[in-house]
């Protein structure tokens, strides 16, 4: 698997805790998050069925950006009975 994902360069989210609400000044929360545009991503797996109802499967996922760096790596293992 394979893709890039294109997003706006900046979110931004204001808002109020309901706690503060009746202290003075009651400051906003303003919250900025940058996002890297364009975001690449990828992954592999690996799935190995056996005999007697035993298989085995290994994955890796894994995103990058200009600030991004993300790898992922998962295992499991199964048995039917």
């Amino acid at each position: 698997m394979a893709g890039v994902e294109f997003s706006n360069k900046e979110w931004e989210i204001e808002g109020r805790f309901a706690a503060a609400e009746n202290l003075p000044g009651n400051p906003a929360l303003h919250l900025t998050e940058a996002v890297d545009s364009p975001l690449y991503r990828a992954g592999a797996g690996l799935e190995l069925n056996g005999v007697n109802g035993v298989g085995l499967s290994v994955r890796y996922n894994g995103a990058f950006g200009e600030t991004v760096k993300q790898n992922a790596v998962s295992a499991s293992l199964k048995v039917s009975f």
